[in-house]
């Protein structure tokens, strides 16, 4: 135990003065150290702020150049679709109506003809059909058959074909025009 000698209202007085230098010094420590933590991090927020709100930025930006490139992609898609359409009219406006050809050769056969083999050769424009004929008035009304046709060109089959009496073997070359 220390002696003290003050009177009791020094103690008080002397314990208040201590209370208050104590509270002072913690209060100047705490303001000390709040200052020091605003001047030392506020720079560090403006700069985490400012990169957040550059990021976010940033992001939208790679969002919108994906967009753009799905888009990209999608007219890409688009024009080679309609260049392949517009190829196919082309292609198809150039054809000759061979379906339409045949349509008017097969209409035209009188009764009784059948055909064993049609063949198409496009650069000679070209149609040779081999078949067989009961009777060879039935090759010759072909042949006449052919010549009204708006396709043809000229029809012509080999006299020998005419030398059967039936069931005759005939080829028949037909030159086309479109």
């Amino acid at each position: 135990m220390a002696m003290n000698l003050l009177p009791d209202s020094y103690k008080k007085t002397l314990f208040f003065e201590r209370a208050r230098r104590f509270t002072r010094f913690a209060g100047s420590l705490l303001t000390l150290v709040v200052i020091t933590g605003v001047v030392l991090l506020l720079p560090s927020y403006f700069f985490l702020y400012f990169q957040e709100a550059e990021l976010a930025r940033a992001v939208a930006a790679v969002e919108r150049g994906e967009r753009l490139v799905e888009i990209k992609e999608l007219k890409n898609r688009l024009a080679r679709s309609n260049e392949l359409m517009e190829r196919l009219d082309r292609f198809q406006k150039k054809q000759i109506p061979i379906v339409a050809i045949f349509e008017d050769i097969i209409n035209r056969t009188p009764p009784g003809i059948v055909y064993t083999s049609i063949n198409y050769s496009k650069s000679q424009n070209l149609i040779a059909i081999n078949g067989k004929a009961p009777r060879p008035v039935d090759i010759i009304a072909l042949d006449a058959a052919l010549e009204k046709s708006e396709f043809v060109q000229s029809s012509v089959y080999p006299l020998t074909s005419l030398l059967g009496d039936r069931d005759i073997a005939f080829t028949l070359n037909i030159t086309v025009q479109y």
